[in-house]
């Protein structure tokens, strides 16, 4: 320990979240001097994956976050495994096939390690009239993201078909500039609309109905609803639409495997250990003046890269949500896992399909989809994990609610968890339709985990030559670079990877080569044989 006092650290990193953990993996060839802490006992941060015994623990950490294991009703039924079977994510969030974290991942070989599951299937919880005068009886209806699917589907008519390909069509043409080019079509017209909602841009400039509205809206996967601006909309669906097959047929997107973006961090900070990185996990920093680490420990760096974590205190990770220094919006997280494969919501989308390891189901905002017929002010999304991604058994599956908070989003989430099930239900017994006089075996729900998240902010990026920040506990200014919060989403978004280049640029100093970033050759006995991405 006395050693790590004495040496001159080139870079302290403070906190394991994706981005201090992708900039470990940039430098991991570097040469430099690299002591990685964090306060937390775990690495991820706000990435983590967690057994539940560690989720049992975070979330009696936090006033706002309760776990729940209901007890099994009857003999026989599913119960709950040993509680280190299951891996949860706090955060989950996969890529798409043309993410830059994917390029970036290849480019540094870290792909190697990591193993990925396809993402192929998405849905609407729709509702439907039931029999009785009750309320209405919901179902999960896939939504078409190509033009086969358009052309395949049944539920479909003829004119509301032409208009979504239509549509289609403008996206694939998307590149984020307005060429001036008056294609008749609204192509060109896009960006006198921007900042607009796109629900309202779908109506007025394609004419596409609620129903097909809903389905564009739950492809853009925004947590704003049709409140998404046009020019954020319409970037997503680019981004999902082009990705669709570029790594096999089926599917547009993947999840890694055993815990996503969690996996992603213990990758690279492995990755920064090989090339000669110090790791202490439950060690925070105290103070600025040469850093005064929560161990009583003295180290000296030039280069301070933290997230939002405190100084001497607790990690943000630990601050409740209500006290918590970040502003902005809130979501509301819930985490359950049941006991049921749900093998519908995976199985292969097209000949020569992978089955998929995870799936995702929109609830529409102001749809009458949950319980009693009632509807939620923003919409919720339901990422669903099968046994495959390593975080649950077999024969059980996760399911990850997110919505953003407000006073009643608990209830919502935990509404919108007993609709699902009941759908599911529906759909494992062959009784998609809903029949009203029969009663479908129920899915039990075997733990379930409610916290709150700071959203962050997609948008912002540093200037490209940030200056150090003072902080007000030193007399000499020591140079900080300062990671914003990460966007909370359920892709991970391309800003803040590119603030982890800045960070990168100013461990290197100027002289460095850009081309250099993550720009890796395989170590020495790796297997060349791996499979490479084109």
């Amino acid at each position: 320990m006395e050693s790590l006092s004495d040496t001159i650290w080139d870079v302290v990193i403070c906190g394991t979240g994706l981005q201090q953990s992708l900039l470990a993996l940039a430098l991991s060839r570097s040469n430099k001097n690299i002591l990685h802490i964090d306060p937390n006992q775990y690495y991820g941060g706000s990435e983590a994956a967690l057994s539940l015994a560690e989720a049992d623990a975070w979330a009696a950490a936090r006033p706002e976050a309760s776990a729940a294991r209901p007890t099994a009703a009857t003999d026989g039924a599913v119960r709950l495994g040993p509680l280190s079977a299951y891996s949860v994510a706090l955060a989950p969030q996969f890529l798409h096939a043309r993410s830059p974290l994917v390029e970036l991942l290849v480019s540094s070989r870290a792909f190697r390690q990591l193993e990925f599951l396809a993402v192929s299937s998405f849905f609407v919880l729709e509702s439907s009239p039931s029999s009785s005068s009750g309320p209405s009886n919901p179902s999960l209806a896939r939504i078409p993201a190509t033009r086969e699917d358009v052309f395949a589907s049944t539920a479909m008519p003829a004119r509301a078909k032409r208009q979504l390909m239509k549509f289609l069509k403008f996206v694939l043409a998307f590149d984020g500039t307005d060429t001036g080019d008056d294609k008749g079509d609204g192509d060109s017209a896009w960006q006198s609309h921007a900042s607009e909602p796109l629900g309202a841009f779908l109506q007025s400039s394609f004419g596409l109905d609620d129903r097909l509205r809903d389905n564009v809206l739950a492809l853009t996967l925004s947590l704003d609803g049709a409140g998404v601006t046009v020019a954020q909309g319409l970037a997503r669906l680019h981004r999902h639409i082009t990705s669709m097959g570029l790594f096999g047929p089926g599917f547009a997107a993947v999840y890694p495997k055993w815990g996503g973006c969690g996996e992603i961090v213990q990758v690279a900070c492995r990755a920064a250990a090989v090339g000669g990185g110090i790791y202490m996990l439950g060690s925070g920093i105290k103070s600025l003046l040469e850093l005064e680490l929560t161990r009583d420990m003295t180290v000296k760096t030039k280069l301070l890269v933290r997230g939002s974590e405190a100084i001497g205190g607790p990690s943000s990770e630990d601050v409740p949500a209500s006290t918590s220094k970040q502003s902005g919006q809130h979501l509301s997280r819930l985490i359950a896992v049941i006991g049921a494969p749900l093998p519908f919501l995976f199985a292969p989308t097209v000949e020569g399909a992978p089955v998929a390891g995870g799936a995702v189901i929109a609830l529409p905002a102001g749809r009458p989809v949950l319980a009693d017929g009632a509807a939620s002010e923003h919409p919720v999304f339901v990422m669903a994990h099968s046994s495959d991604t390593g975080e649950c058994p077999v024969g059980q599956s996760v399911l990850h609610f997110t919505t953003i908070r407000t006073e009643g989003s608990k209830a919502v989430l935990e509404s919108a968890l007993t609709t699902l099930l009941a759908a599911f239900a529906k759909e494992a017994s062959g009784d998609a339709e809903g029949r009203a006089n029969e009663e479908s075996p129920s899915i039990p729900v075997l733990y379930s985990l409610y916290y709150e998240q700071p959203r962050g902010d997609e948008a912002r990026v540093p200037d490209a030559e940030p200056e150090p920040e003072p902080e007000p506990e030193t007399e000499t200014p020591l140079g900080v670079f300062r990671f914003p919060p990460l966007p909370v989403d359920l892709m991970v978004q391309d800003a803040p990877l590119e603030v982890v280049r800045e960070a990168w640029r100013r461990v290197m100093g100027p002289e460095e080569d850009d081309a250099a970033y993550m720009a890796f050759v395989d170590r020495e006995g790796s297997d060349a044989d791996d499979m490479e991405y084109d």
